[in-house]
């Protein structure tokens, strides 16, 4: 029983829902790259064949298809990596919850962990009601009048291959239905189903938070073992990545027809990345208190055991005695004394939240990074090199 409990397979929690029942029986649920082409033949070649009929691919209208470079990011870039970032964002999963279920919970919880937490996880994850209600929200959003006011183009455009002109009146082309009747919608769906699975995670960590959890005081984690945590939540900083090349692309669009001033959209980018953070380390705040408990615990336990330690010592090794005595009597050795200081230290240095400054530098880089194309086209690579050739000196 408990080895069947234990297999790493039990901890998966992106077996179920509808869509994934329906990518089993077409062999297509591991094949996540054909799966991400399929979708992009459905979204994105047919916007490229109507646009070329309708003369709006390359030119031919203020804001030709391929120019549009917010609907590139959408659907190009932000459909497809939302779908490839799936099997790299919950490969780590099983086994940081096995290691959760078999190290870190407490046994008298461990049945509350997988008969209540763990399988309410897998059940919400890709809930087929969950999937249903996104689904037929995303449609009534598409055909309502309110979806006009979200449309891909701006305004400011003299015209666009989204729309056309009709008894001297501006509606959709027929690629502009497309996209906004299928295009748009999946990539709505894939964002939004990407929001869902991580509120599931988090109420999952919160429920694990609210456990016995077996934290020890001087784990080497620095964090009372339970930074393993961190290994999985920090993976889904891919989707606020795949979410950055999108706004990218966006703000692109808005530099390049003047709408927006390149100061204006750094503080967005600043903004963005902050917000980010927050909401990948946000679930870890769930167990500070724990960890605030277990490390003021820990320091009292190992203050009185350091006290006896330090008056052993000093009965043994710095009152005047004999040395034939300290070496026939010798029961604390002088580097235990040293080890257990290193060990105080430690207990001294516990992370009250399980993440550590190299791991947010990586999170600013990963996320600052899908922006770097504004940067060049804001400023030449010379001017960028001087600018950080400035800031060094």
């Amino acid at each position: 029983m408990k080895s069947s409990l234990n297999n790493e397979d039990n901890f998966s929690l992106i077996e179920s829902g509808l869509i994934n029942r329906a990518l089993k029986k077409l062999k297509l649920d591991r094949k996540t790259v054909l799966l991400a082409f399929i979708v992009l033949c459905i979204t994105w070649f047919p916007l490229v064949l109507l646009t070329a009929v309708e003369g709006t691919l390359f030119q031919g209208t203020g804001l030709p298809f391929l120019k549009d470079i917010a609907i590139q990011g959408r659907i190009l870039i932000g459909i497809p990596m939302l779908i490839l970032i799936k099997p790299i964002v919950y490969s780590r999963i099983p086994r940081v919850l096995q290691y959760i279920s078999e190290v870190l919970i407490a046994p008298e919880d461990k049945e509350q962990f997988f008969s209540g937490a763990l399988r309410k996880a897998k059940k919400y994850t890709d809930a087929a009601w969950s999937e249903i209600i996104m689904l037929l929200s995303i449609t009534v959003f598409a055909i309502s009048p309110a979806a006009e006011m979200t449309n891909f183009i701006s305004e400011h455009h003299p015209g666009s291959w989204y729309l056309a002109e009709n008894n001297g009146k501006e509606v959709l082309s027929m690629a502009g239905k497309y996209a906004q009747y299928i295009s748009k919608p999946v990539f709505q769906f894939l964002l939004l189903r990407w929001l869902w699975r991580y509120l599931v995670w988090i109420a999952l960590l919160f429920r694990i938070s609210q456990m016995k959890l077996n934290l020890k005081p001087t784990h080497p984690d620095g964090s009372g073992g339970i930074s393993i945590i961190f290994l999985a939540q920090r993976n889904f900083m891919l989707f606020f990545v795949v979410c950055g090349m999108v706004i990218s692309t966006v703000m692109i669009n808005l530099l390049n027809d003047k709408m927006v001033t390149f100061e204006a959209i750094r503080i967005e980018i600043l903004g963005y990345i902050i917000f980010s953070i927050v909401l990948v380390l946000f679930p870890l705040i769930f167990f500070m208190r724990k960890l605030i408990k277990t490390k003021y615990e820990g320091q009292l336990e190992l203050s009185k055991a350091a006290t006896n330690l330090s008056n052993k010592y000093e009965e043994e090794w710095v009152r005047p005695m004999g040395n034939e005595k300290r070496i026939a009597e010798e029961t604390v050795d002088p580097s235990m004394q040293v080890d257990y200081s290193g060990v105080y230290i430690l207990l001294q240095e516990l992370r009250i939240i399980p993440v550590r400054l190299s791991d947010l530098m990586i999170m600013v880089v990963s996320l600052f990074i899908p922006f770097i194309p504004i940067f060049f086209i804001q400023f030449s690579v010379v001017e960028l090199l001087q600018k950080l050739i400035g800031l060094l000196v």
